[in-house]
């Protein structure tokens, strides 16, 4: 299996037009682990966010969105689970008491 240097697929991105990109610069996906860590908030709220579609998971097993089933499934399988920086972009927009 080949490697990508420096994640090339991401790099295509126009990562510029995210405001999430200051945070996570340079990245297409995040980890639930690390949404939790910038929210201050416990993995199993991130999951939770996940179940009720305020984010947007996806099974990087399937490359496809994962069902509420996974979030409750094993460490192995929360493991799985990648939130595109798209969807928290539109999660922390919907959320921000900014103008």
């Amino acid at each position: 299996m080949r490697r990508h240097r420096d994640n090339d697929l991401q790099t295509e991105l126009p990562l510029s037009s995210v405001l999430a990109h200051a945070v996570f610069p340079g990245r297409a996906s995040l980890l639930i682990a690390e949404i939790a860590e910038t929210l201050r908030c416990t993995e199993q709220h991130v999951l939770n966010l996940c179940e009720d579609g305020s984010l947007i998971a996806i099974d990087i097993r399937t490359g496809k969105v994962a069902k509420p089933s996974e979030y409750a499934k094993s460490r192995a399988a929360r493991r799985c689970l990648r939130v595109p920086v798209s969807s928290y972009d539109t999660f922390i927009n919907t959320r921000s008491t900014t103008t």
